[in-house]
């Protein structure tokens, strides 16, 4: 089955955010642009604009603000910005000296999140940092042995968690910035991103693990302490959970997205393709349908029931 056509974007979509209160999707792709969709009609409502490939894009409800980050690796640098949801409106935006690599918005603590860190080998470290949204002051930072790839928040556990690229997932408490566990993961790999389930089920994230050489793939899932694992012939680059059901989508570095189930521990039979490399997988529960992302500038959606129907 073929995707249903969302956008074209001017260059590879790096990132997408879904937010059914304020209606919207927002898909940020590294001309430098972040096009807001409306998720009932499909329409743009209006298109973003930053100095930077935008490397990053949250939404935060409670605020009626879209979030962004961008930056280039070479100058290992970063443009956090915010805009008003409603109108476009710039509400605050800073230059920061590390290169923002993940964002997301924790309506709980009221907070930004970013992770960052540098791919030169003289600085390996990398950092989390908790933002004000409203002015874009630090408050929180968190330090990680190297770059961070991807931050997540488990509302069911009250815990950040990260990945970094030395090879380690951690779970921090974000009011004390205490480290409560770290899982070291296969050196052979790179911990790539973070995916948490909805709802209540409390420990429980799902990460990847990407052989980027050797073109493979491994999604791992934590629950309860301890860990099941499926191999991918490809990179797994991003990762949802499916609402009410036991399976994640998986979108692959060759465009394939592939659904995962967690009980039967294998892919399911029904997969759908994208052009390219899938940067980044979202939901649209207005319309009941995955929206994804990919190197291309391509978006599409399909219907989640097509994809849970094996």
């Amino acid at each position: 089955m073929d995707g249903l056509p969302v956008l074209r974007a001017a260059a590879a979509v790096s990132s997408l955010s879904a937010c059914p209160e304020l209606g919207l999707v927002v898909v940020g792709d590294t001309s430098g642009t972040a096009t807001l969709v409306d998720l009932a009609s499909g329409a743009v409502r209006r298109k973003l604009s930053s100095e930077d490939p935008i490397l990053s894009v949250a939404t935060a409800a409670p605020l009626r603000a879209v979030l962004g980050a961008g930056g280039r690796a070479v100058r290992e640098s970063s443009t956090v910005a915010v805009w008003d949801a409603d109108t476009g409106e710039m509400r605050a935006e800073m230059k920061y000296k590390k290169l923002v690599t993940c964002l997301i918005f924790v309506p709980e603590l009221r907070a930004a999140i970013t992770g960052d860190g540098a791919f030169s080998q003289e600085k390996p470290q990398g950092r989390i940092v908790l933002w004000n949204p409203d002015s874009l002051e630090q408050h929180l930072k968190l330090n990680c042995a190297s770059t961070v790839t991807s931050v997540a928040w488990s509302g069911a556990d009250k815990v950040l968690i990260s990945a970094d690229r030395s090879h380690c997932i951690c779970l921090w408490q974000p009011e004390s910035g205490a480290k409560l566990q770290e899982i070291r993961t296969d050196a052979a790999y790179v911990a790539w991103l973070i995916a948490v389930p909805p709802g209540e089920e409390r420990s429980t994230f799902a990460y990847s693990l990407c052989g980027f050489k050797e073109n493979i793939g491994r999604l791992c899932l934590h629950r309860g302490g301890s860990e099941q694992s499926g191999d991918f012939d490809h990179p797994v680059l991003s990762a949802v959970f499916l609402p009410e059901s036991p399976v994640v989508a998986c979108g692959l570095r060759n465009g394939d997205i592939l659904c995962w189930d967690l009980e039967a521990r294998r892919s399911r039979s029904r997969s759908v393709k994208m052009q390219s490399a899938v940067n980044c997988l979202a939901l649209n529960l207005v319309r009941g349908e995955l929206v994804a992302g990919d190197k291309t500038g391509a978006v599409c959606s399909w219907p989640i029931a097509y994809l849970l129907s094996d």
